[in-house]
């Protein structure tokens, strides 16, 4: 006898329920997981593609090139110099606070964010790249995921330098 209002669900439907939730909840983590993977490999790429340019830069009598890097949307800004020259910039200050010790030349900003991407350092020390041209600390913007960045090697260079 069923009274007015009585809602009575089968086993079979309380499973489905709680199987199609597992399923979402599943999906929704491999997801998540193939899109932070993607994010740590972009990340990843770019230092090792940027790293390459440089050595064929280096490698070469002399050379002007451009260089389009891919990097995680998260990234606002690549940052270039050393720590022991000044700069008033306010990434400056902050990279300085964190990475101060290292012996790093190349710097990803906001920091934090950069970290959180792979759990990865948010800088690198590229060899034989040099911002002396540049004046100072300097940052580049990225934009759309993307960040241009230019080279400049001379005959007599023994660096390559990283240009405006």
């Amino acid at each position: 006898m069923h009274k007015k209002g009585d809602l009575s669900i089968s086993f079979g439907m309380i499973f489905s329920i709680i199987l199609i939730i597992g399923i979402l909840g599943v999906s929704f983590y491999a997801i998540n997981y193939f899109l932070d993977l993607k994010k740590c490999t972009e990340y990843g790429l770019f230092i090792q593609d940027f790293e390459k340019k440089v050595d064929e830069g280096y490698n070469s009598d002399s050379v002007k090139l451009t260089f389009t890097g891919n990097l995680p949307s998260e990234i606002k800004k690549v940052c270039f110099g050393s720590f022991t020259s000044f700069s008033t910039l306010s990434e400056y200050q902050d990279i300085k606070r964190v990475y101060g010790s290292t012996n790093g030349n190349m710097f990803f900003y906001p920091i934090a964010k950069a970290v959180n991407i792979c759990g990865r350092a948010a800088y690198s020390n590229i060899e034989h790249l040099s911002a002396e041209k540049l004046g100072g600390f300097t940052c580049f913007e990225v934009n759309s995921g993307k960040v241009i960045l230019k080279l400049d090697k001379g005959s007599f260079d023994d660096q390559v330098y990283i240009v405006k």
